[in-house]
């Protein structure tokens, strides 16, 4: 996200600098006036931005969490399919978050029946 605010910095500060510039000025102009009228619109509109923006953010962290949790044979049925055309055939792999809790569990200590109670 912040590597688009700075585009967006670098494109305003473009703009800018060519309004100084004679040729570049009627078109600089036209530019500005059309982000800001694009703004204008936006803002009009804020409840729909705002419906859309949350929808997106939403799906996007869906999206991640279901990467996470889900083996890549359920999320590429083509991966087993190709696995065994290359003439391998492992175990189907686990999501990241169940390998991650499995490494986690192996490294912790075991408690003794001494400790237990």
């Amino acid at each position: 996200m912040n590597q688009y605010l700075v585009y967006a910095a670098i494109g305003l500060g473009l703009l800018l600098v060519a309004m100084v510039v004679p040729g570049l000025k009627v078109l600089a102009e036209a530019i500005l006036k059309l982000l800001l009228e694009l703004f204008v619109e936006i803002f009009k509109r804020k409840g729909m931005f705002l419906v859309w923006m949350v929808k997106t953010l939403t799906g996007d962290h869906v999206r991640v969490f279901q990467h996470a949790m889900q083996t890549r044979d359920t999320l590429d049925p083509t991966e087993k399919i190709r696995r065994e055309a290359e003439g391998y055939e492992d175990e189907p792999r686990e999501g990241l978050v169940t390998y991650l809790m499995r490494q986690v569990t192996q490294l912790m200590p075991k408690k003794s029946a001494k400790q237990a109670k």
